[in-house]
């Protein structure tokens, strides 16, 4: 099993990362909060990763702190949650949101994310409720860093690539991302852009 991985950054995309670890090279499946923060972090780069391996599925994903490994772990635990949805989830909530949202059963922040629909996100509640209340998940300490002094241009390119990943097509993140422009601030975090902008495609 690989816990972590440390190398170059040799190619990003919102889904993945590929990276290069003494001339062999990686395909790190990641959320979109690590390819956009891997791009600018000092080299070499190190990715704590969870690594998947079945009968017709070899893959790894990748994380830039041990808690956003321990939600990914989380959430495909629960039945009928692969790690796709998994990844979307660790795109749209930081660690402490998505803990807060299960511990007060808020289903419909959960179906806010593409791919999760109502029964779903209460399978995710009801499944996981008693299990948010451990030490490794109940820290304050790792909310999403803001993007303070970021041009909005690049924050909005930053929106683009994380609904692209949801699933979303160029049309419909334009049109969002234009009806939600008056709201949006280049001092958010990620996570709350993402928030303004989905409430404009529901």
């Amino acid at each position: 099993m690989i816990a972590f991985l440390i190398g170059e950054v040799a190619g990003v995309n919102p889904e993945e990362v590929l990276l290069n670890v003494h001339g062999v090279g990686y395909r790190v499946f990641v959320p979109i909060s690590v390819s956009q923060k891997v791009r600018d972090m000092p080299q070499p780069v190190k990715l704590i990763t969870h690594q998947i391996i079945r009968e017709d599925h070899h893959a790894l994903y990748g994380f830039l702190t041990e808690r956003e490994e321990a939600l990914f772990s989380l959430i495909i635990s629960v039945s009928g949650v692969g790690p796709k949805i998994g990844l979307k989830v660790c795109s749209f909530f930081s660690p402490d949101s998505f803990f807060q949202v299960i511990a007060h059963s808020e289903v419909k922040q959960l179906t806010q994310v593409p791919g999760i629909g109502k029964k779903v996100a209460e399978r995710l509640v009801m499944e996981l409720k008693d299990k948010v209340g451990g030490a490794e998940f109940t820290s304050d300490t790792d909310i999403s860093t803001p993007v303070a002094g970021v041009p909005a241009s690049s924050f909005e390119s930053d929106l683009s690539l994380a609904l692209k990943q949801l699933g979303y097509s160029p049309s419909e993140i334009r049109q969002a991302i234009g009806r939600a422009a008056g709201q949006l601030d280049e001092s958010m975090t990620l996570e709350a852009g993402l928030k303004l902008v989905l409430k404009q495609l529901l």
